[in-house]
Parts: structure tokens; sequence; C-alpha cells
């Protein structure tokens, strides 16, 4: 009878002991449990130099291809080129808007107006992009490739970088996707060039 009184007694602590082990179990974070908001919060933050140098880079670099892409309706593009264009500006105006937003997460700036303006890997100088508003029709078609190609590529080699070195994981998906996206466009454009017959279409043909 006294041992039956004591069991009696220890099953309410028992069963809240498990009450108390089970409410741990669903919010630890352990394995199969959904992440918690803080702790994606805290993922997203995690970057490096490597991440922020990638972001800050790529915002100006993607907004000139917006820009040189915006060109093609105006100046006349062929129908292949104005595809190409459309395509473009449709994926690298929202990644922009998502690499300022990682900035923005991680407490960092932008690049300034004045080193924004700076060149750097595949970016156009003022006088090519003064070249490309000016030309039309064919004219604008070649050009438009022959620089974009060159643009695509600036962009693939800091993306290689951001993959090899960055430890944020938001933009290195990124940068994958930036070269998977960029190398295909990169082949078309060389055929595209190589289609010409022109001797630029030829040399990038070759170089392809």
């Amino acid at each position: 009878m006294t041992t039956r009184k004591h069991v009696l007694l220890l099953l309410p602590t028992a069963l809240a002991g498990t009450v108390i082990l089970a409410a741990c179990g669903g919010t630890g974070g352990g394995d199969g449990a959904a992440p918690t908001t803080e702790q994606t919060a805290t993922a997203a933050a995690d970057f490096n130099d490597t991440d922020a140098e990638f972001a800050r880079m790529m915002i100006p670099h993607h907004e000139q291809a917006v820009e040189m892409s915006d060109l093609a309706e105006k100046n006349q593009a062929g129908t292949q080129v104005q595809d190409l264009a459309d395509k473009i500006s449709a994926a690298q105006g929202p990644e922009v808007r998502k690499l300022k937003g990682m900035l923005t997460t991680w407490g960092e700036k932008p690049l300034s107006d004045d080193a924004a303006a700076e060149v750097m890997d595949g970016m156009l100088t003022p006088d090519q992009m003064a070249d490309l508003r000016k030309a039309t029709g064919t004219e604008f078609d070649q050009l438009y490739l022959e620089l974009m190609v060159e643009h695509h590529e600036g962009a693939v080699e800091m993306a290689q970088k951001e993959i090899h070195d960055g430890v944020n994981a938001d933009a290195m998906q990124m940068a994958e996707d930036i070269v998977d996206a960029q190398e295909s466009e990169i082949s078309s454009m060389k055929g595209m060039l190589g289609d010409s017959g022109t001797d630029g279409g030829r040399k990038a043909a070759a170089d392809g």
C-alpha cells in the first residue's frame, strides 16, 4: 500500500518532466527542427569581406548591363538581340535589389558614385557607352554583343571569386546563378556574332 501511494505521488512529477522535455525539444533547433526567425536572420547576416565586395561591385556592374539592354528597343535592335536584352534586364534588375538588400542586412554601404564610375572587370568606359547609345540597327546589334560578352566575362570572374572565397549562403548562391546564366549567354552571343559574318563576329566566335 505504501509503495502504491509512492508511485502515485511520483507520477505527476514524471509527467511534468516529460512535458518540459517535449517543449524544449520543439524549440531547441535540434535535428529536424525548423529554424527560428532569429536563426535565419543570423545566417543571413553571416558574411565576410569577399561577400561585401561582391555585392558592392556587382550592383553597378548589373546596373550598367540593364542600362545597355534598355537601349535595344530605342536603337532598333534586331529580334535576337532584343530578346537577349529583355532577358538580361529581367534577370539583373531584381538581382540588383537583392544585392542592395544584402548590404543593408550586413550594415554595409554601397560604393560611392565616384567609385562606381571607375572601370572594373568588363565595365564599359564612358566612350564605349556613348558609342553604344549612338549606334542603331545592325551596328547596334554588333556593338552590343561585343561589349556584353566582355561585360559578362567580367561578371563571371567576380562571381567565381565570391564562390571561392565568400561565406554568405545567399551571396554564394547568387554568384553560382550568375555564372550559370552568363556563361550560357556568352556562348549564345558569340554564336550570334559568328553568324553575323563580320570580322568582329569571326574573332568572337574563334575566341569561343
